[in-house]
């Protein structure tokens, strides 16, 4: 909400002398706590003895009317939790709490600690699983199932968690079986199968969702752990899945199904397996086709060709359209759609089809005129396609000519591909030479991929030494990158001045680099000396990276203690809510409308409405688009490098990623987060549990489909 105006409104009526300065500090407020203070500050002119009682009373009743949409006092529990102090007298005392709702937050509080530092936090999660509050208990399942991703559950206390879960699948209450299934998923690995089938024949679908789609869940859990998978289902359980193909009408139920086709372990029944998805080919859910599509991109073969041509061609969804492209190419059929589908309605499918013709055929003279001329389609995704197929039949020479021409494009990503498509396919003289023109562009991003391909190249080390300096994290870290590669006596002490001149936790990801790309491999005194001085840096991951490179040194000497680390918060964080708020998001696509859940991920709420009312997405692009999967920006470097200045910590919850859903990018770390924000094209289970989720799109959904990489956010704000 905008307290300006409603400062002036309240103060308006409040005595002739107080109005100035008060309203002056209201404009510049981000919560009541600070309108509170510049009310009754020393330093106001607001003195309330000499108010007429009315005016005071006046003035309290605006400015608990005004707090009805945001508050400024950050629950305690959540303040432990985002601080990981998992041993707080807060917590223990929320434990017994006489309040659901208090422990129904410690449970998630414990959780998303234990994501990271399991072994503290299981215990108390174990407890509230015995809580007679069936609120309580789904939240404790719930939390105690996300401690799988870590894989530090083990032994003994594995196999206690795992029987107490799964004593809970005896209760009568479907929400509850339900999350304890998605528990299962996570943590019985090779005993998953035993334990959920049976409850696929359960009347409630959420359960019959849960338990199909435990199956798969698994396998993302042990990719996560580095676990390699060395079991099959049974032929049993396929078929209970295949028997629910023939009758259910829940539309997720038929989601998980197809899901489960597409990556479970369904190697027997394959006859079976494959007549199943493709009935799902005509399912009247686009989610289920697309994922059906993509099956037979993987598991079909030469006699599914027709049956997708025809999908490509006519299916109402882009999405199925798309995969049907994809799975086309994946086959190796060598089919020409481009002629008659060059003209399809959206970018995704065309890119696609000039990505698919390019990989399956030799391009012939009509072929080759036909790709030419998408060189001049109004999307630059599609001309950036078209300009890799058109190389991949060039000779050399031509190769370098046409690339000459579209560095000199309007749009920043053909610019980018120019360097990109070079790279591998010229001499460096000319790879040089195009490398040389792409440093001198006004775009960053350009000018990155232009550093990444320095390494090699004689006349570039110079050249990498001014990358190093660059104002943006990618030039930077990929000119990092280029010096690591050079074997100049000098590249130690570049490396050095480097490290010297990028202080601060804006660079401490690129100091780390240096550390590791280019000191590390380098055992020598002068270099160790470097290291020893890094150790001593102020952030920890970049003195944990010197002291783990002198230890890979033999160094034989003392090595100074380690950085411990340092948490950053958002300065958002004490922003609250008593409704979900919501943003408006105006790009050069279209404008949507997201719901933010500032129950579900309150300091995640908080920190991108305190961006949004700053301004600081005004003019961001969209710097990742992926198809049939997810658009990303919010990233102030335009690279997805960046951040704000601060690391948000995961407030992982049950809601599940579904077409338009908001996320959170991450790193490897669950305490990763930043500024940046994903919105999904469509339902991605594999991203349930491993990325906040923190609002919803409820308006707009044709902008995200028309959206592409380097399409930016005209404006953000607060409705």
């Amino acid at each position: 909400m905008h307290f300006n105006r409603k400062c002036a409104i309240f103060l308006f009526f409040a005595d002739q002398g107080c109005v100035t300065l008060a309203e002056t500090k209201c404009r510049t407020m981000l919560n009541m706590t600070e309108m509170y203070k510049a009310l009754y500050s020393r330093t106001s002119f607001i003195s309330l003895a000499n108010m007429k009682h009315g005016t005071v009373l006046f003035i309290i009743s605006a400015l608990l009317a005004v707090a009805g949409s945001a508050l400024a006092r950050i629950d305690p529990i959540i303040d432990v939790e985002d601080k990981g102090l998992y041993d707080s007298s807060i917590l223990k005392k929320a434990l017994l709490s006489k309040s659901p709702a208090v422990r129904v937050k410690a449970a998630y509080a414990y959780g998303r600690i234990g994501v990271e530092n399991t072994l503290v936090t299981v215990d108390p999660l174990l407890d509230l699983l015995d809580d007679h509050n069936i609120n309580v208990k789904t939240a404790a399942v719930f939390n105690l199932g996300q401690l799988g991703w870590s894989g530090q559950l083990s032994g003994a206390k594995l196999t206690e968690v795992v029987a107490k879960v799964k004593a809970t699948l005896s209760s009568a209450n479907p929400s509850y079986i339900s999350m304890a299934l998605e528990a299962i998923g996570k943590l019985a690995l090779d005993q998953t199968e035993g334990i959920v089938v049976p409850f696929m024949k359960s009347s409630n679908p959420s359960v019959q969702y849960e338990a199909i789609t435990a199956l798969w869940r698994r396998l993302y859990v042990e990719s996560n752990q580095g676990v390699s998978t060395s079991y099959n289902d049974t032929a049993a359980t396929v078929q209970s899945v295949l028997d629910l193909t023939k009758t259910h009408q829940n539309v997720l139920v038929r989601q998980a199904i197809a899901n489960y086709l597409r990556t479970g372990h369904t190697s027997v029944l394959r006859e079976a397996v494959m007549s199943a998805i493709r009935t799902y080919l005509s399912d009247k859910d686009e989610f289920v086709r697309s994922t059906a599509v993509a099956s037979l991109g993987s598991k079909g073969d030469s006699t599914d060709v027709t049956q997708l041509i025809k999908i490509a061609m006519s299916d109402a969804s882009y999405m199925v359209r798309y995969s049907a492209v994809t799975s086309i190419s994946q086959l190796g059929a060598i089919v020409n759609l481009l002629e008659k589908k060059r003209t399809d309605s959206t970018f995704h499918v065309r890119a696609a089809l000039v990505d698919a013709i390019s990989a399956t055929t030799e391009l012939t003279a009509a072929v080759n005129n036909t790709i030419a001329s998408l060189l001049k389609d109004n999307s630059p995704t599609v001309r950036v396609a078209a300009a890799g197929a058109l190389v991949r039949n060039m000779n050399e020479s031509d190769v370098f000519t046409f690339l000459k021409s579209i560095q000199n494009d309007k749009s920043w990503l053909l610019r980018e591909a120019a360097v990109n498509l070079a790279t591998g396919v010229l001499t460096n003289d000319h790879l040089w030479e195009i490398a040389s023109v792409a440093l001198k562009d006004k775009d960053a991003n350009v000018r990155a991929a232009a550093y990444e391909n320095l390494g090699h190249l004689s006349p570039a080390f110079s050249a990498i030494e001014r990358g190093l300096r660059e104002p943006g994290l990618a030039t930077r870290e990929n000119s990092a990158d280029a010096l690591a590669q050079r074997t100049e006596p000098t590249t130690a002490q570049v490396g050095l001045a480097a490290f010297k001149s990028s202080p601060g936790y804006r660079w401490a990801d690129f100091r780390t680099q240096i550390v590791q790309e280019v000191w590390q491999p380098r055992s020598t005194e002068e270099v160790q000396k470097y290291l020893l001085d890094a150790v001593a840096d102020p952030f920890n991951e970049v003195s944990q990276a010197a002291h783990d490179a002198l230890v890979s040194q033999n160094y034989t000497s003392l090595i100074p203690h380690v950085t411990p680390p340092k948490l950053t918060f958002s300065p958002y964080r004490d922003l609250t809510f008593r409704r979900d708020p919501k943003i408006e998001l105006v790009t050069n696509k279209g404008t949507m409308v997201l719901r933010l859940y500032h129950e579900s991920a309150p300091i995640h709420v908080a920190s991108i409405v305190g961006l949004v009312k700053s301004g600081y997405y005004n003019g961001l692009i969209w710097h990742r688009v992926v198809s049939d999967f997810v658009i990303q920006g919010g990233d102030k470097d335009g690279s997805g490098y960046g951040d704000d200045g601060w690391k948000l910590r995961a407030e992982i919850n049950p809601i599940k990623y579904e077409r338009g859903t908001l996320g959170m990018p991450r790193s490897t770390s669950f305490s990763s987060g930043g500024s940046q924000l994903f919105i999904s094209h469509l339902p991605v289970p594999f991203l349930d549990g491993q990325y906040t989720v923190f609002g919803q799109v409820v308006a707009g959904f044709d902008a995200i489909d028309r959206i592409e990489r380097s399409d930016f956010i005209l404006h953000a704000k607060l409705l």
